[in-house]
């Protein structure tokens, strides 16, 4: 195996094969491994069989891929603490039984990938430690994928969102939704609802025409969609904090914008990124016709999004149901024109 993060004992380095009775023994006896592990409905050996095996794992260099198996949950990875690989990573996907992933106790992730989906009953990813996620080069990107469309409890929390969103070297693919604020819950700076001082906000963000500006002026991050209809607002400048946004729902845009007749810019003082699962991430509607030439405006959303896209088409927001390029040619075509114009009366 190609080890480019400083090699492990010749006794804890293993080809890529399946975890089984046979080679879990010569495994267990390894703090530090070099593998890629590999759990399917072709292990023979029960979650306790290889809590067992795994218990002394603390340093994987290599990959994890659980997939097909029948197991409830996976607390047999609970001792990894760290995982380090150029091209391969976390491999999580159908297994029909499993609520819950077992990461309880990684701190640090460099891979090339994180793919969590097809586990129709996951509940949670489970990283509560997790603080550090990134990539193993300088010019490579972390592929996130997680998704269950199958259970309807199924969330991200805040923490595990942050890391994945704020590392700009991530792509994130991703369909579910945000966990609820905890009932009772005594960190001022989250809130379900806007509220002065808050800086993470659970829920979409509705603002009409009385709102209240001074809720939104501390607010950092957004995990839900920004809803602006029938305001006299002229810029986003009642927003001079907001930096990430983040809608998970496939069925709605991060960005909601219409019938602002006032609004003349698409400008955010901060924005640096929006996640989201619908095909048009980003929606503006019937505002002021200022806002189609507005071009560098729709060119930092584009970019904002463009971190998670492939396509241009998926990429770009939308001003009257047209894309960045569209408001570029129709601005080159009226210059051109004026040209003309001019060179006739010459």
């Amino acid at each position: 195996m190609d080890d480019e993060f400083g090699g492990c004992d010749k006794k804890c380095t293993f080809p890529f094969d399946v975890l089984s009775s046979k080679n879990i023994l010569a495994v267990s006896k390894c703090p530090k491994l070099c593998s890629v592990l590999l759990i399917s409905d072709e292990t023979d050996l029960t979650v306790q069989q290889l809590k067992n095996g795994l218990k002394n794992l603390k340093t994987l260099i290599g990959g994890i891929y659980v997939f097909s198996t029948s197991f409830k949950d996976l607390s047999f990875l609970d001792g990894l603490k760290t995982l380090k690989s150029k091209y391969n990573g976390i491999d999580i996907s159908m297994n029909e039984n499993v609520v819950e992933l077992g990461f309880k106790n990684l701190t640090s992730f460099t891979g090339g990938s994180y793919n969590v989906y097809g586990n129709d009953k996951l509940l949670r990813l489970g990283f509560p430690k997790l603080k550090n996620f990134t990539c193993a080069t300088k010019d490579c990107y972390t592929n996130v994928m997680f998704s269950n469309f199958m259970e309807p409890k199924f969330c991200v929390t805040t923490q595990e969102m942050k890391i994945f969103m704020v590392n700009k070297k991530t792509t994130i693919s991703s369909y579910g939704k945000v966990c609820d604020l905890p009932k009772n819950s005594s960190n001022k700076k989250m809130c379900s609802v806007p509220t002065v001082g808050c800086e993470e906000l659970i829920g979409n963000l509705t603002i009409g025409a009385k709102f209240d500006v001074k809720k939104v002026k501390s607010l950092k991050i957004l995990y839900g969609s920004l809803i602006m209809k029938g305001t006299n607002f002229t810029n986003f400048n009642f927003l001079p904090n907001l930096t990430h946004i983040a809608q998970l729902d496939s069925m709605l845009p991060a960005i909601d914008v219409q019938n602002n007749k006032q609004l003349k810019t698409a400008k955010f003082p901060k924005l640096k990124r929006i996640v989201c699962g619908d095909y048009n991430c980003a929606v503006f509607k019937n505002n002021n016709a200022a806002l189609l030439k507005d071009l560098d405006s729709c060119w930092a959303i584009r970019s904002a999004i463009t971190q998670d896209r492939f396509f241009i088409s998926s990429s770009s927001p939308l001003f009257n149901n047209k894309m960045c390029e569209d408001l570029e040619q129709k601005k080159t075509t009226k210059k051109t024109g004026t040209t003309k114009k001019s060179a006739k009366k010459a």
